[in-house]
């Protein structure tokens, strides 16, 4: 572990504390750290990289949606699975579907490639959508 948090303060130039914070390895949670981004926008990307993973293994794992065609082969789904997977992919097409395609090039770029973010008004944007889809955020109106 102490590596770990050697190579963060070398490659990025965080204190100590930092960089012994778990999230100090990913750029959303640095951008986190370096009060960059608020804490409901940093959680908003990490809900977001969890849904998006969990529709990753509802559509491509081993028994995705596309490959199960109940009564095919023998190898049906159960019915809990058949929700869960459908819930997954919706969860995220939701979420995915708040964005501008503006937005939505900032978060997969940060959240989910784990890049520096080229545009971060467009992230915060982003990730401003999703903290308020999420409830982690009150919309205000205009």
């Amino acid at each position: 572990m102490q590596t770990a948090i050697d190579a963060r303060i070398r490659h990025h130039g965080l204190s100590v504390a930092a960089a012994s914070d778990p999230r100090a390895g990913s750029v959303l949670g640095r951008l986190f750290l370096e009060k960059r981004i608020s804490e409901p926008l940093c959680e908003a990307g990490e809900k977001f990289y969890k849904a998006h993973g969990k529709m990753i293994r509802a559509t491509l794992g081993p028994r995705g949606l596309e490959t199960v065609v109940p009564g095919a082969s023998g190898d049906e789904a159960s019915d809990d699975y058949v929700i869960w997977a459908i819930a997954a992919v919706g969860d995220y097409r939701v979420a995915k579907d708040r964005l501008s395609d503006d937005e939505w090039a900032a978060v997969r770029l940060t959240v989910l490639e784990d890049c520096e973010p080229l545009n971060l008004l467009m992230l915060k944007l982003g990730l401003i959508c999703l903290a308020r889809g999420y409830g982690l955020i009150r919309s205000t109106a205009p």
